[in-house]
């Protein structure tokens, strides 16, 4: 993850699918078909809720790796796809110094309009 940019924004990808595309794109498989992440989300959390998260379980590198947001649009734009989880890159500021990370978890408010009728 270096040169992350505060501001930018990454989105993390299935090294499934990805792997798949990286052996398509070397002649050595089939066609990866549309980019699916559904390895790597929260199941349980997109059926409650319909959104998209990360699942905590997943681990960068093994099921996951990050990919900047021009080449996630450029493989979206060829190959579709499902749930995509856009994710920001942030500066943290301490009296230590700076950090700058990907943010996999943000924190998720759901407003629910009550009618009371």
């Amino acid at each position: 993850q270096t040169g992350l940019k505060s501001g930018e924004i990454w989105f993390p990808i299935s090294v499934k699918w990805f792997e798949c595309w990286k052996s398509y794109c070397n002649g050595e498989g089939g066609h990866p078909g549309p980019i699916d992440n559904s390895d790597i989300i929260n199941q349980r959390m997109k059926e409650q809720t319909g959104m998209a998260l990360l699942s905590t379980e997943a681990l960068e590198g093994q099921d996951y790796i990050l990919l900047p947001e021009y080449m996630y649009l450029k493989l979206e734009k060829w190959y579709t796809g499902g749930d995509k989880l856009p994710r920001n890159v942030l500066e943290t500021v301490t009296d230590k110094g700076s950090n700058v990370k990907v943010d996999l978890y943000p924190e998720v408010v759901r407003f629910v309009v009550c009618n009371s009728d």
